[in-house]
């Protein structure tokens, strides 16, 4: 004697929507990675020349002896080349309890500069 009771049939998705899930994960991670690889070959910021001045430059405020930015000169002042309009300003340092100067007195806070770390030879 047979069972005529109605049961559902055990719930297993059809083998083509799991195949069609997974191609679609597998599409988004492949557009996720070619995102990553297309940005890492975009160029940076340009890289120091590796000639004699560029390699002798161990602190970052040695490069504004030749570079910096046209409306920071003062009269009489100029540079080899000039900073773009579009290179960041410097920032002002970081206060250290102790070691920086106060610029509450009249007295200019010492800016922080990066060059080193943007612009290092490759």
């Amino acid at each position: 004697m047979t069972d005529t009771t109605d049961s559902p049939p055990p719930s297993t998705p059809p083998a083509a929507g799991r195949q069609k899930k997974t191609v679609v994960f597998a599409a988004g991670l492949l557009a996720v990675l070619a995102v990553f690889i297309v940005l890492s070959m975009l160029g940076g910021p340009p890289a120091m020349p590796r000639n004699d001045i560029h390699k002798a430059l161990k602190t970052d405020t040695s490069c504004l002896a030749c570079h910096n930015w046209p409306d920071h000169l003062g009269p009489g002042e100029s540079v080899v080349k000039p900073l773009g309009a579009n290179h960041p300003p410097p920032r002002p340092k970081k206060k250290r309890p102790g070691t920086d100067v106060d610029a509450g007195a009249g007295v200019v806070a010492p800016m922080e500069f990066e060059c080193i770390k943007c612009h290092a030879p490759r």
